[in-house]
């Protein structure tokens, strides 16, 4: 927090700050981070709100900043006259400050730029040519500023181009298409747009893609085949998107994914089981259960199922037979049947059952006999016979009845 001194004013307070503390004269106010190398030099610096142009005039004296933080920094085009004077930097955010176009006129001395961060800026269209002489540009963030499809089109023409960010701008379908251009593009975020399945569609041959984010977009199941084309990717956001059930089965072949966003979707519990980790699938009371299990198929985390009260069948059993990591499953209230039971029972993984409920007979005694494993099994007064119940407590003497 910057101290206070009755009667002097904060712009004069901070240029007096920047002339006489800090590290290199610079105001401890303003300094988040200052990195040096071995030499002590700086070489990575972070400025904060408390900075102005003043400030920055004091930066020619620190030649050796590589990457430079001046996010929501009270810096104006004026200031970047002081800033084109660091010829070595490779990074440059300027997101939340008050430049316009004409700061990329002092910029282009900056040759050796790899990264620009210009979201939340005055930033448009025109400033695209400037931006477009950046030959060493890797990254570029234009979130949220005024640019067009117009803009899409110059930067198209940047094939070193591996990552943009185009949050919650004005583009659309259109402009993506000419994005597909950039055969190096690895990550690229649509968040908060109007873009369409057809934008997804025009980046089909984009392959090397591994970060893709699509939150609150207008897109829908038919983005899924070209996104299981995505064969490197890491980290997709489908928040708040028209997505279902089918859009997650159909990842699944996806090998890559570590991060998987899909709330504020029309996804159910099943489905999102298999990318959510969970070890416990609670659904019961639920409608067309037999269907909503193949979305889980296959899931590797799923120890424990719930299925109280729905309308499972023998058919859902299928579904179960996959999970190869089930322990606990409770079946209580559902229609299944001896049948079932004795297709359950070549899951050898089951540790407790509650079968309570269950129109069975003690037919199903000579297949439950086939779990080793199980040790807790839940049944209705009168269910199963007392002969029968022997039987199985026989032969499985670890086993408790409730």
């Amino acid at each position: 927090m910057m101290h206070k001194f009755p009667g002097i004013k904060p712009t004069l307070l901070l240029t007096l700050l920047t002339l006489t503390t800090g590290c290199g004269g610079l105001p401890e106010e303003a300094v988040e981070r200052n990195h040096k190398n071995h030499a002590g030099e700086t070489v990575t610096l972070s400025l904060n709100r408390y900075t102005n142009d003043a400030t920055l005039s004091l930066l020619t004296d620190m030649p050796s900043i590589q990457t430079l933080t001046l996010d929501n920094a009270q810096a104006t085009d004026a200031g970047m006259a002081h800033v084109s004077k660091l010829t070595s930097l490779r990074m440059l955010a300027l997101n939340g400050t008050d430049i316009t176009d004409a700061a990329l006129d002092d910029l282009q001395k900056l040759t050796n730029l790899t990264q620009l961060e210009l979201a939340n800026t005055k930033i448009t269209d025109a400033a695209i040519p400037a931006i477009q002489k950046y030959k060493t540009l890797r990254v570029l963030n234009l979130e949220n500023t005024d640019i067009t499809d117009e803009a899409l089109k110059g930067l198209s023409e940047m094939q070193q181009l591996q990552a943009l960010v185009l949050n919650s701008t004005a583009i659309t379908d259109t402009g993506i298409a000419y994005l597909a251009k950039l055969k190096d593009l690895d990550s690229l975020r649509l968040n908060d747009t109007e873009i369409t399945d057809a934008a997804i569609e025009s980046l089909r041959g984009n392959q090397k893609i591994t970060d893709l984010q699509l939150k609150n977009a207008k897109v829908t199941d038919k983005i899924t085949d070209v996104l299981k084309g995505y064969s490197e990717l890491a980290y997709l956001n489908l928040e708040g998107t028209s997505i279902t059930n089918n859009t997650l089965l159909g990842l699944a072949t996806l090998k890559k994914i570590q991060y998987l966003f899909f709330s504020n979707t029309d996804t159910t519990l099943a489905a999102q089981a298999r990318w959510s980790g969970i070890p416990t699938l609670m659904m019961n009371d639920t409608k067309n259960v037999d269907a909503e299990l193949v979305f889980a198929e296959g899931t590797s985390t799923i120890e424990s199922i719930s299925l109280v009260n729905s309308d499972l069948t023998d058919a859902g059993i299928k579904s179960l037979m996959t999970l190869p990591k089930l322990r606990r499953l409770s079946l209580q209230g559902t229609q299944i049947t001896d049948a079932g039971i004795k297709e359950l029972c070549e899951l050898k993984t089951i540790e407790a059952l509650n079968l309570k409920e269950l129109p069975i007979t003690d037919a199903a005694i000579t297949d439950l006999q086939n779990l080793s494993k199980l040790k807790s099994l839940t049944l209705s007064k009168g269910q199963l016979s007392a002969e029968a119940k022997k039987k199985l407590g026989a032969a499985l003497p670890a086993l408790r009845f409730y």
